[in-house]
């Protein structure tokens, strides 16, 4: 189960996989969104990218697929950069 933390309450958020859309959703009342990632049976390195709905709102986390008996855990920890786009002020 991959956690994706730091959301607004049922904000959507989107999970992909080197820009394949694997699952769409809202997060919780605490702002978590937790999916599970089939990663059937090819080993090695995947990168998942969380997209939240505010502007700038992104998580991403490179993974390594292993045999089992050898899983971490992992959170994927979005964090918003300013939208330039709406004429915001730079830092």
């Amino acid at each position: 189960m991959l956690p994706v933390t730091g959301l607004a309450p049922d904000e959507p958020v989107t999970i992909s996989s080197d820009g394949t859309k694997l699952t769409r959703g809202p997060a919780d009342a605490k702002g978590t969104f937790k999916y599970t990632l089939n990663v059937g049976p090819d080993k090695g390195k995947q990168v998942l990218t969380a997209v939240g709905a505010a502007p700038g709102r992104t998580g991403q986390i490179k993974l390594k697929v292993v045999p089992a008996g050898q899983r971490r855990a992992a959170v994927v920890r979005t964090t918003s950069t300013p939208d330039r786009s709406a004429g915001a002020p730079a830092p």
